[in-house]
């Protein structure tokens, strides 16, 4: 339920369980107990009305005025304040107005068989039909690395194609010089180049591999069974391949400070834990640890590094939580989180309680949100909700991104989850 979500996302900012006073719970009590005032009060709107109550009722602060593109807590009553914003009788059920429009994503893309840049321009790709979903193009000195369908493909600016690789996964390093990627159970590793691929090692994996990141000359690999990622081993290129799998290792987000980024098995049974890992010669070893208790383990739970590994957002199902690995493994808490704009007037109810909380320092309106987040900039990065794609920002803010074509945000990217 929306409400247990939003309990979910209160205890994820505050990083620890609900305390005695459980503001989270004021929230959701204090939402239900206006609808009751709204429904008592409807049923006496006419009397309101004739005995000239309406000038006093048009005090009620609006949700329509508060909503914008987020609600700041600066100024806000101390966080066991019990007063919220009374939305009146006149609100109904139907959701708030949209967030302002932003601009279009800072991305380059690839959807409908053509490659769409963040400066206009559009590109056919190779393919007669293209893709569905809409995917990120990866823009390196050459050119851009794209995948039509499968297909892997260097696109230069004057449109000249360079066919790479079929490719069933893939994964490019952080300087765009060099390319792994699996086909039919093999794992290929080359330099990227304007002329095409330069081979540099390759090895037999099992069925189900993906490419996952380079760490250095190390590539880390999943193990992917309906879809998901059992299990991790990583390769040195350097080495001959000896498979050192295992599944304490559940996610791996990228590097941030040299250290690899990703979720490992929590000192407790059942537990998670965002972690720092090393990789060493019989698998991976967990360096540093924290966030146990934040649920990023969890199915519905979807989370992206930036490029740069400073932030880590977690989309859960009504919001997107930002957190500062630079102080996070001392501090455990999130910097800001966004709550997606399109959502009933109850929610609005408890995201003002929890605002006035202090639980983030920007909130908006929620709504049920797919897909795992993509970054577009080092503070900024797109989801997407039933209504459209979001754009988030690390400070907390939210606001509407526009698809090119007005392609459907349910094509954004990968929607699965």
């Amino acid at each position: 339920m929306l409400e247990e979500e939003l309990r979910a996302t209160f205890t994820a900012a505050v990083d620890e369980t609900p305390s005695p006073s459980d503001v989270a719970g004021r929230a959701i009590r204090s939402g239900r107990a206006q609808r009751r005032r709204r429904r008592a009060l409807a049923g006496v709107a006419t009397v309101v009305a004739v005995f000239g109550f309406a000038g006093g009722l048009l005090q009620v602060q609006d949700w329509r005025h508060v909503q914008g593109g987020g609600v700041s807590v600066n100024g806000l009553p101390d966080e066991d304040t019990e007063s919220i914003v009374d939305f009146g009788p006149n609100v109904t059920s139907e959701p708030p107005p949209p967030q302002a429009e932003g601009p279009p994503p800072a991305l380059d893309l690839v959807a409908k068989g053509q490659l769409w840049t963040s400066d206009g321009q559009k590109l056919k790709l190779g393919s007669a039909q293209g893709q569905a979903a809409v995917s990120p193009a990866y823009r390196l000195s050459v050119g851009w690395l794209v995948d039509d369908s499968g297909q892997l493909a260097l696109v230069g600016s004057d449109g000249k194609q360079v066919q790479l690789a079929k490719a069933d996964s893939w994964a490019v390093d952080a300087t765009g010089a060099r390319l792994a990627y699996v086909a039919q159970a093999h794992l290929y590793v080359a330099q990227l180049g304007k002329n095409g691929l330069n081979p540099v090692a390759d090895a037999a994996v099992p069925a189900g591999t993906v490419a996952v990141t380079f760490v250095g000359t190390q590539i880390v690999l999943g193990a992917r069974t309906d879809g998901v990622i059992t299990a991790y081993d990583h390769w040195s290129t350097l080495e001959q391949y000896r498979p050192t799998w295992t599944d304490k290792v559940r996610a791996i987000y990228g590097t941030s400070g040299g250290a690899l980024i990703g979720l490992a098995a929590g000192p407790k049974a059942g537990t998670v834990c965002l972690a720092k890992l090393a990789l060493d010669p019989t698998g991976f070893g967990v360096t540093q640890s924290g966030g146990c208790d934040l649920g990023l383990g969890a199915p519905e739970v979807r989370a992206a590094l930036s490029a740069d590994g400073r932030w880590l957002a977690v989309r859960r199902t009504v919001s997107v939580a930002f957190y500062d690995l630079t102080t996070f493994f001392t501090s455990e808490q999130s910097t800001a989180i966004c709550l997606l704009p399109t959502a009933q007037v109850e929610s609005q109810a408890a995201a003002q309680t929890m605002v006035r909380s202090r639980t983030a320092k920007t909130l908006a309106a929620a709504a049920p949100a797919t897909g795992t987040p993509i970054w577009e900039q080092a503070d900024s990065l797109l989801v997407a909700d039933p209504s459209g794609a979001v754009r988030c920002r690390t400070d907390g803010t939210v606001e509407r991104a526009a698809l090119p074509d007005d392609t459907p945000a349910s094509q954004l990217f990968n929607t699965t989850g």
